[in-house]
């Protein structure tokens, strides 16, 4: 038996080669300095924050900022329910919020645009798991501009403007659904 050789490859036919592949590069927002947070798993939230739609655990929280309801775009709304451990993460969020970008940029980039916090209801594709919204530990924005199944090529949070919010939500113990799923970029939940 003969061994056949492979043709060795010049650097100029490997480049050549790298260069065919389109290979899209991830938005600015993947780069996100994450801490030491991550998505908790149901038993996590579950030993966390306890029963889903438990309102005993839920308290109100003033946002500093008008935001507008996403489905109903004639109503704003100030006061937020969400689960008491997360209500001081979130109001520091909200208060960063208004700080880095001010009322007038919150407004033009559709981040005082609320797709919702409380919701008791399963997982979107799930009859037996919890969706985050059950605790009141997740908070969507912009869902018209961020839908669930779009990823970094077309979300709008994906862009270079949306990158300190983002950074805003890491710091403040949040994980984003979009950095780190590349889906539901509209959706931040408390990490662990």
């Amino acid at each position: 038996m003969s061994k056949s050789k492979t043709p060795a490859l010049s650097a100029s036919s490997i480049q050549a080669t790298i260069s065919l592949k389109k290979i899209p590069a991830l938005p600015k927002t993947r780069a996100v300095t994450r801490g030491n947070k991550r998505i908790m798993t149901d038993n996590e939230v579950m030993a966390i924050y306890g029963t889903p739609g438990n309102t005993n655990n839920f308290t109100q929280i003033i946002s500093p900022f008008p935001l507008i309801i996403a489905w109903d775009k004639n109503i704003l709304v100030q006061k937020l329910t969400c689960h008491k451990k997360i209500a001081q993460p979130l109001t520091n969020v909200l208060k960063e919020l208004l700080a880095t970008y001010g009322q007038q940029k919150l407004r033009e980039l559709h981040i005082d645009y609320y797709g919702g916090l409380y919701n008791l209801r399963k997982m979107r594709g799930s009859n037996t798991r919890w969706s985050r919204h059950s605790w009141a530990i997740a908070i969507d924005l912009d869902p018209d501009r961020n839908l669930l199944r779009e990823d970094h090529t077309t979300a709008r949070f994906a862009r270079p403007e949306y990158k300190p919010m983002i950074d805003i939500f890491y710091r403040n113990g949040f994980v984003g659904y979009g950095p780190e799923k590349d889906y539901d970029w509209m959706h931040f939940e408390i990490g662990i």
